[in-house]
C-alpha cells in the first residue's frame, strides 16, 4: 500500500521539477516546487487513502468451514423433495418426504455427496459418508473419496 504513496510523491515532484523548468511557468524555483507539492502531496495522499481502503483482514478457516456447511446444508435442503438436510463433520444426512426410486436416490448422492466432498474437505480427509433417508428410515448409504470417487455404497 505504501508504494501507492511513494509514486504519487514522486509523480508530483516529477512534474513541479519539470515545470521550473519550463519558461513562463508559475512555478520558478525549488522553493517554490516544494512549498506546491507539499499541499498537492497532502490532498494526493489523503484522496488515496479514502478511494482505495485495505482490505478487509481474512476470515478464520473455522468461520469460513462453516459458512461453507451452511451454504452446502441450504443447497441440499433445495433438492426437490428433501424435507431436511444437515452436516456433521464428514457425515452428510438427507431426509426424503416423498418416495423416489433408488436410482434416483444413487444419482442424487453421486452428484451432491460429490460436490459437498469437494466443496467441503472435512479436515485433512478427503471422504465423507452421504446418507441418504426417506420418510425418516434410512435407505442409501455412500462413501465418497475426492481422490477415488465412490468408495462404497450400501443399500438398506
Amino acid at each position: 500500500m505504501m508504494w501507492k504513496y511513494t509514486i504519487a510523491v514522486l509523480v508530483i515532484f516529477g512534474l513541479l521539477a519539470f515545470l521550473k523548468h519550463v519558461e513562463d511557468s508559475p512555478v520558478r524555483s525549488w522553493k517554490g516546487v516544494f512549498f506546491t507539492a507539499i499541499p498537492l502531496i497532502l490532498i494526493v495522499c489523503f484522496w488515496i487513502n479514502w478511494a482505495y481502503p485495505p482490505p478487509p483482514p481474512p476470515q478464520a478457516r473455522t468461520e469460513r468451514a462453516e459458512i461453507n456447511r451452511a451454504e452446502m446444508v441450504r443447497t441440499l435442503r433445495r433438492i426437490d423433495g428433501v424435507d431436511r438436510a444437515s452436516i456433521d463433520g464428514p457425515l452428510v444426512q438427507v431426509n426424503f418426504s416423498q418416495e423416489k426410486p433408488l436410482e434416483e436416490l444413487k444419482r442424487i448422492a453421486r452428484h451432491s455427496g460429490g460436490a459437498t466432498a469437494h466443496f467441503l474437505k472435512v479436515g485433512d480427509s478427503h471422504r465423507i459418508t452421504f446418507r441418504i433417508s426417506v420418510r425418516g428410515y434410512d435407505r442409501y448409504e455412500m462413501e465418497y473419496d475426492t481422490q477415488q470417487g465412490v468408495v462404497s455404497e450400501k443399500t438398506f
